[in-house]
């Protein structure tokens, strides 16, 4: 019997967390970048402040950072700091690791502070320096995801190799010129050559300056939309303009609205056409001579980059290892779209974008793809193909209830394809999809057998002292995986276990709500949960005691207990012990 006494997980997580600074309340991490663009000599120099709120469950020795532009030889880095302190950075090609003064532990805060300045290559269409525009597409060091680990990924030119996790930043800019930027976010204030900008849980933070752009807008659902343009690409502008719109309105329809008050679309210029198009949180890169043409390719690009804002914005994952589960899930979003509001469109861009099918399977990483070609057939045209055989399969209603429920389910985080194809399965109800799954995929768990399981809470609506709570889990060979949640925050997370034992003395007085979720890490996930109240019994009064005839065991009995505030009985314990040592060493002194 797999069981767990929970206590020592508690403490650190409810009172460390009450000690966050409000500032940092919003998201564990914020960035705050300060920038000087000199536009003239295609360069600049950004000092980079992150402060970082440790919510992996796990002590750190370390951060790292992706920084792509290390890959274009455009990155410097002069000077970096943790805590005040100065540290020496190691860099591995586009990574970029930071030592800690010390091991930080969970509910711990860290700051990072990076010195850097970027010389821009000529533009690929999402990063550098053509036609009188610079794209600051994955710019600065970003701060990798962690994930039983740090998801350490050199950059490859080749599908979108960042993997990262929200965060909110305040970016100020200021300009060798006047120019005119789209970014990530909202303007706070622009005076002059100086800029503030302000965003909250973004996936990143991009920006695109010219002296030359010009602009047009509409508002969608509440939502402002822009096109920044050359005035070459008028017309194109005016088409994006209007595919973003009748997009946006789709996807707030089938998915959900839209959470932020504007989405920017910004032409990129370009030396090889290589990213005709690129996603950012708020932002959409459209390559300049895509824009020109102004046809069917503009449409397809716009639909697909605008999905992308649900799919790789709100709901990340990634990218490296399961590039089909943003990109084949927007491709099949965007055709689906061309779809019901542009038919006549439709066979062709599917013929191009979709129907793709051969002997492979999707759940293959970026690597793993020697050729772009080759990517794009099987994590956007395959991922796409087997998303329109599961509507077909499920109905349409059916198919986007699952959508929406995984949407729900993982805004702000980074997904796994088992999240997507879970919620799909049970919105699927006594459809059976396993036999699709199987001919697109070969993950272990999709020959799991099914889990059931069944959370006993305490009947009681209050709980005193120990509580112990079994689970019952078939099958009962010990692979299910545990996850506990106290007020919304994840603190246990255990595999195995059949009971959990808590100890409610370390918990603060008042009402409190317990998730638990018991999964296969697969396609099976039950949960349930419970809305408790915890009392602390009232001490008995007793004798007043000397130190030196108090015992530690008496002084641990009074934490397990919650007789004692939490730092005071440590103290005190600690004390105590100290202080009968001494006590019984001199005493071992006198015999002699």
């Amino acid at each position: 019997m797999r069981r767990l006494l929970v206590v020592l997980v508690v403490l650190p997580v409810l009172y460390n967390t009450l000690a966050i600074p409000r500032a940092l309340a919003r998201a564990p991490i914020f960035y705050d970048i300060r920038v000087e663009i000199n536009y003239e000599g295609g360069y600049l120099e950004a000092v980079e402040k992150l402060s970082y709120l440790n919510e992996t469950g796990a002590t750190l020795s370390s951060l790292v950072f992706q920084v792509p532009p290390a890959y274009f030889r455009a990155f410097s880095l002069s000077s970096t700091s943790v805590n005040d302190q100065p540290v020496q950075a190691a860099r591995n090609g586009s990574l970029l690791e930071l030592p800690l003064e010390g091991p930080l532990k969970p509910g711990e805060q860290a700051i990072a502070v990076l010195r850097f300045r970027l010389d821009l290559p000529p533009s690929d269409g999402r990063f550098g320096f053509s036609d009188g525009i610079m794209a600051l597409g994955d710019w600065y060091p970003m701060l990798s995801a962690y994930r039983s680990g740090w998801l350490s990924y050199q950059y490859v030119d080749l599908g979108d190799p960042f993997v990262s996790d929200v965060a909110d930043y305040d970016v100020f800019v200021a300009t060798s010129q006047p120019l005119v930027i789209a970014a990530t976010g909202e303007t706070v204030s622009q005076s002059g050559t100086r800029w503030h900008f302000k965003a909250t849980r973004v996936r990143d933070f991009a920006l695109a300056l010219s002296p030359r752009y010009l602009t047009l807008s509409k508002v969608v659902d509440g939502v402002k939309i822009t096109v920044f343009h050359q005035p070459e690409t008028a017309r194109g502008a005016a088409a994006a303009l209007e595919r973003a719109g009748e997009a946006l309105r789709f996807y707030n329809a089938r998915i959900a609205p839209y959470p932020y008050s504007n989405l920017n679309l910004a032409q990129t210029g370009y030396k090889e056409k290589h990213h005709p198009a690129q996603e950012h949180s708020g932002l959409v890169f459209l390559r300049g001579d895509v824009m020109e043409e102004n046809g069917p390719w503009l449409d397809i690009l716009v639909a697909h980059e605008t999905a992308h804002q649900w799919f790789y914005g709100l709901v990340g994952n990634d990218q490296v290892s399961d590039p089909w589960l943003d990109e084949g899930l927007v491709t099949f979003l965007s055709l689906d779209f061309i779809k019901e509001r542009h038919p006549e469109l439709y066979r062709p861009l599917w013929e191009t974008w979709g129907s793709f099918r051969d002997n492979g399977f999707l759940n293959r990483p970026i690597l793993a793809h020697p050729k772009k070609e080759e990517y794009f057939d099987h994590a956007y045209r395959q991922g796409a193909t087997f998303l329109s055989e599961l509507k077909d399969l499920m109905g349409p209603a059916a198919f986007y209830e699952g959508l929406q429920a995984y949407f729900e389910e993982n805004r702000y985080r980074l997904a796994r394809p088992q999240d997507l194809l879970r919620a799909m399965y049970l919105a699927a109800g006594r459809t059976e999809v396993l036999p699709l799954y199987r001919r697109y995929f070969d993950f272990p768990f999709l020959r799991n057998p099914k889990l059931t399981a069944r959370v006993i809470f305490p009947a009681e609506a209050t709980w005193v002292g120990n509580v112990t709570i079994p689970l019952q889990v078939e099958p009962a060979n010990g692979k299910h995986r545990v996850l506990v949640y106290l007020d919304g925050k994840l603190f246990l997370e255990e595999s195995g276990l059949t009971e959990l034992e808590l100890n409610t003395g370390s918990f603060p007085e008042g009402r409190h709500g317990l998730r638990v979720v018991i999964t296969d890490d697969g396609l099976y996930r039950v949960e349930q949960e419970s809305a408790f109240a915890v009392l602390h019994p009232t001490p008995v009064p007793t004798p007043t005691a000397t130190a030196t005839s108090a015992s530690p065991f008496q002084a641990l009995s009074a934490v397990r207990q919650g007789q004692a505030p939490v730092l005071w009985t440590v103290l005190g314990v600690v004390g105590i012990a100290a202080l009968f040592g001494l006590i019984t060493a001199l005493a071992s002194v006198r015999r002699r």
